[in-house]
């Protein structure tokens, strides 16, 4: 179920008018792999996926968005929610550009916030089309529930589309 409803959100974002690069008022929907995960612990199988959108406001600099995330096992399903900024430096011609930002995620919405992540991050966007990119970006994850974990690099690559 929750798998459906982050696919059928994307495909709907997909499907309105394409633009090439970042302007004022533009959305990105990205799809990521949220963490480089895909491993067998303890005999599951585990993978995360996501999908975030974000709108760009005040130029194609300041980028404000949210993200549904999916952590997948042979035995759960568990959704997470977040937000973020970015700064990108880029313009509506822009071909490829850096971007710095700030996620704030939680990553088990149906146990009541199981953790909540903050993780700084900065990243690089190619565009492959006119309104189609490859993003990778690395960053800090910070478990702010838990003192006793470690902050550990979490690095995420997406494919972004571009739209009006």
């Amino acid at each position: 179920m929750i798998r459906n409803i982050i696919v059928a959100g994307a495909l709907l974002g997909m499907s309105t008018a394409a633009v090439a690069g970042p302007a004022e008022g533009n959305w990105e929907i990205v799809f990521t792999n949220m963490g480089a995960n895909l491993s067998i612990t303890d005999g599951d199988t585990v993978a995360w996926g996501g999908v975030r959108a974000g709108k760009f406001l005040w130029g194609s600099n300041h980028e404000f968005g949210g993200s549904a995330n999916v952590y997948i096992s042979d035995a759960t399903e568990t959704l997470g929610i977040g937000g973020f900024y970015r700064h990108n430096w880029a313009t509506v011609s822009s071909q490829k550009w850096w971007y710095a930002g700030v996620d704030l995620d939680i990553g088990d919405v149906e146990e009541a916030g199981d953790s909540l992540w903050l993780r700084p991050h900065v990243g690089h966007k190619w565009m492959l089309t006119d309104d189609v990119a490859f993003d990778l970006d690395a960053g800090v994850r910070l478990d702010l529930d838990n003192s006793d974990n470690d902050p550990t690099i979490a690095a995420r690559w997406g494919i972004t589309v571009f739209f009006k």
